[in-house]
């Protein structure tokens, strides 16, 4: 493959400068020790993703999952994929006969139109074994079943219809996994929602009670801060898992070589990140490709010599690549000087045109292999993945970096790049990639990613129970390997992790067999670990009483799961979460029971010990909750106070002991109740002789939930065809007549600022709320009582989420005057003036009270004329 440089060619003499060139490559080539590969798991990339959880220590202990079936539920799997073994029959593949029942049949490959292929990555996250991918579990296998992903059309067969969000769809999936010996059922997607009781989540309970584990993503949504859920996550009897950051990046080891007239061959490493890697040896000989622009002047610096910057270039410029053949490989330098992040990802983007052929809107008639970036260091916080466009596979495109991010290396290359004595350069992608570890050049430390979605759930449960790694995890996909991030793919590998102590557990007599043994294993999946410690870039008010402070209970539960003491330890702890809810009118303290049993023939000896975990307070001075960007500090002063009945205690041999427990809230006073405020924390044991600990959390909210404000800002109406969604005046009258011309049907999108249990549109009538009305309040609403005349169609949301101000509740509903009863049946208003009235009711709210409804009636008023007699008055 040859590489066509984009940059100017730097016209120097060869004599000594090159030959000093030359030397440094030499010495730093024989200096260096070198990226560690595959086969040195201890300083390898793999242990820093493995040890956290330690899965690392399991497998060091030889156990890696067999005897296990995992059945993942996504949008399938490429089969063909070296790291899956199943392209020909062979023992190697661990893949069992699944199912896609999008388009129900025994095809599990992704739908072509899904470019990422996120099932394949979330498989081989749990199982993946070979040169390149490590998982937990290599000898385990798995049930690949595909719920997602578009539908192939076949005129022959009539459509199929499988919502996975519908839990009578959702079920013959589950049951199809069981059937198949399933153990554990891994979920890496599912729709928003926070409510843990509701219909899937309660599925889901039902199933993980009758003897498996069951794992599931949090969502991404971690920057819109609490309850940001799955309906999968939300259950209460399923692992939720969220995403660790363990502050390093995979990276590859890739040969450069330069060979000319007066030099020796040269070779040397450089580290290529944050891209994907081709399958296969590819060893590319090539020639440096002349820039379009030269130098204004020889003596400038390297980098101002060699570095044109692609954001600066344009399509039609003459220094944009020209005449590239399939086996060239371009280098680009992104951002010459400081950028803002949404510049130089548009710069990114550009990349695309580039790489997709010109008749799919590319640039070009003949595509180059791949592309190499670099950028200036003020830029490199700013790196990410470049994610090859749709039907573009297989391409390289990732960043160069050194292992100490210094550039030493690379300001070498395009040094020797710019030299007369250098006539070709030759890049190396090795058969056997070695995958090396770089820390993340982002700055980001250690710990909860900003983006894992955590809990409460709105009413009131944790939502969230283990972490495990999932920023930037070497995954394989179409065409090759990449890093991917995400819950999606933290779940997938403490699914594999829960794989490895399930066989474990065989092997030493001990697998569990019934309902109240799985459900005790996944108690002490929970415990088994430590929370992690708050991140260097939260606001933090401090307590010099409580000088450690950790991320929120609510965001991490558990923290980092230790699968190791989860096989090693006997000693069984309940509960492992303690939801302490809401405080009530006169009642801010509770008891609580905490149970050991000791299972085995030798006594614990325990310490338990409090460790209060931050508040913060969920709101500013609005109805909205905060956002990750504008969220309040953790406070270390909004902590509850915590004692036992004892805390040095010891258990003789089969015997259990119970210790009681005694919270009170902390003191908030009632303006701020309004502010959500949210505590928590864990309670540590501790053996004292064998240093076994576990980690009990809890947390509860310092106010009613029915407090907080559920509506965002008064609704409106506004035309459907509006993107804008531009409010109309008060005074309008809109005409509703059967045969409504679309353009001008009204909407009345809805902003929440929690959520809510039921939220609806009805019709009322148009003097509603402007005389006193002496009725009883009754739910659901009679027709005639209150001024209801009936549901606005579609006009009903249960279990409501926040959402996003370009996608509110009722966005495409349209008030065209179809009303509905309460028991389905719908028809067209009768003539008269109707006003739109917004319900919702409050988090913890009784339909049944009025008090615990917002309300708001819109004064626009419609009108529906009498047939044949024209408008009313």
């Amino acid at each position: 493959m040859t590489i066509a440089w984009l940059a100017k060619k730097y016209q120097k003499p060869g004599g000594a400068l090159m030959v000093l060139l030359i030397a440094s490559l030499l010495v730093l080539g024989a200096c260096a020790s070198g990226p560690f590969g595959y086969d040195d798991w201890e300083e390898s990339y793999w242990k820093s993703v493995h040890l956290p959880n330690k899965i690392w220590d399991m497998n060091k202990l030889g156990f890696h999952g067999a005897g296990v079936t995992i059945a993942a539920f996504d949008n399938g799997v490429i089969l063909k994929h070296p790291a899956v073994g199943c392209a020909e029959p062979s023992a190697l593949c661990r893949f069992l006969p699944g199912k896609n029942f999008v388009d129900d049949n025994d095809n599990v490959s992704p739908p072509l139109e899904e470019e990422h292929h996120h099932g394949t990555g979330v498989c081989l996250a749990a199982i993946g074994w070979n040169e390149v991918v490590a998982s937990p579990a290599r000898d385990s296998h798995m049930v690949p079943i595909r719920i997602t992903g578009g539908v192939t059309f076949d005129p022959t067969k009539p459509p199929v219809v499988f919502d996975p969000n519908n839990p009578v769809y959702l079920k013959k999936a589950i049951d199809f996994a069981v059937e198949k010996g399933s153990k554990i059922l891994t979920f890496s997607d599912g729709a928003a929602s926070s409510w843990a009781d509701a219909p899937i989540a309660n599925l889901l309970d039902e199933t993980a009670d009758k003897g498996l584990l069951i794992y599931a993503a949090a969502t991404n949504n971690g920057n819109a801060n609490v309850a940001g859920l799955t309906t999968r996550s939300s259950a209460a009897s399923v692992i939720s898992v969220g995403n660790y950051d363990t502050g390093y990046i995979p990276a590859f080891e890739i040969k450069i070589r330069l060979s000319g007239n007066s030099i020796p061959p040269v070779s040397f490493s450089l580290l290529y990140a944050y891209g994907n890697i081709p399958i296969g040896h590819k060893t590319y000989s090539l020639t440096q490709v002349e820039a379009a622009v030269s130098l204004d002047t020889p003596s400038a610096a390297v980098s101002e010599a060699v570095h044109i910057d692609f954001c600066s270039v344009e399509e039609t410029d003459a220094n944009w690549p020209h005449n590239l053949a399939s086996d060239d490989i371009l280098l680009l330098g992104v951002g010459k000087s400081a950028m803002m992040k949404d510049d130089f990802d548009k710069c990114l983007r550009k990349i695309d045109k580039l790489l997709l052929e010109e008749k799919n809107g590319g640039s070009l008639k003949v595509t180059p292999g791949g592309v190499l970036l670099w950028t200036s260091p003020e830029n490199k916080h700013l790196i990410r993945r470049y994610r090859l466009p749709q039907g573009v596979t297989g391409k390289p495109v990732g960043w160069l970096l050194d292992s100490n991010n210094a550039d030493i290396t690379l300001h070498l290359v395009l040094t020797a790049l710019s030299s007369q004595d250098v006539d070709s350069v030759s890049v190396e992608f090795s058969e056997r990639p070695i995958v090396s570890k770089v820390k993340n050049v982002k700055g980001w430390s250690a710990g909860l990613h900003p983006t894992s979605g955590g809990g409460p759930t709105w009413d009131l449960r944790f939502g969230i129970d283990i972490l495990a790694p999932g920023t930037d995890i070497l995954v394989a996909e179409d065409g090759g390997y990449g890093p991917s991030t995400g819950t999606s793919v933290a779940t997938p590998i403490a699914a594999g992790a829960g794989s490895q102590l399930l066989s474990a557990l065989r092997a030493d007599g001990r697998e569990p067999t019934t309902p109240d043994q799985f459900r005790a294993l996944r108690e002490k999946i929970i415990i088994s670990g430590r929370p992690v410690l708050a991140t260097e870039e939260r606001s933090i008010k401090r307590n010099p009483k409580y000088p450690t402070v950790y991320e929120p209970a609510w965001r991490q539960c558990g923290g980092l799961a230790n699968f190791r003491n989860a096989y090693s330890t006997t000693l069984q702890v309940s509960p492992a979460q303690i939801e302490l809810g809401e405080i009530a009118a006169s009642t801010t303290s509770w008891t609580r029971e905490l149970i050991f049993k000791n299972p085995s023939d030798k006594f614990e000896i325990l310490q338990l010990e409090h460790q209060p975990g931050p508040g913060q307070y969920q709101k500013s001075e609005g109805p909205a909750i905060n956002s990750r960007q504008t969220e309040n500090p953790l406070d270390m002063n909004l902590v509850a106070e915590v004692s036992f009945s004892e805390n040095l205690f010891t258990i003789p041999p089969f015997a259990e002991k119970k210790i009681i427990l005694h919270f009170e809230a902390p003191v908030v006073l009632s303006e701020d109740r309004r502010r959500f405020p949210l505590y928590g924390g864990w309670l540590f044991v501790t053996n004292s002789e064998t240093e076994d600990e576990y980690s009990v959390s809890y947390f509860g909210a310092a106010n009613r939930m029915n407090a907080l404000s559920v509506i965002h800002d008064m609704p409106c109406l506004c035309w459907r065809h509006d993107p804008d969604m531009i409010c109309l005046p008060a005074t309008d009258k809109i005409l509703l007549s059967r045969y409504r011309i679309p353009r001008f049907i009204a909407i009345a999108p809805v902003f929440l600022a929690t959520g809510s249990p039921l939220v609806r549109l009805d019709y009322v009538d148009e003097k509603v709320g402007l005389d006193p009305d002496s009725q009883t309040w009754q739910y659901p609403p009679i027709k005639g009582s209150h001024g209801y005349v009936g549901l606005v169609k579609d006009g009903l949301v249960v279990q409501a989420e926040r959402r996003a101000r370009s996608d509110p509740l009722f966005r495409n509903v349209p008030l065209n005057g179809v009303a509905c009863e309460e028991n389905g049946l719908c028809r067209f208003l009768i003539p008269g003036r109707y006003r739109v009235r917004v319900m919702a009711l409050k988090v913890g709210g009784d339909p049944m009270v009025e008090s615990d409804w917002e309300k708001m009636t819109l004064p626009q008023v419609f009108v529906v004329p009498y047939s044949g007699r024209g408008v009313i008055g």
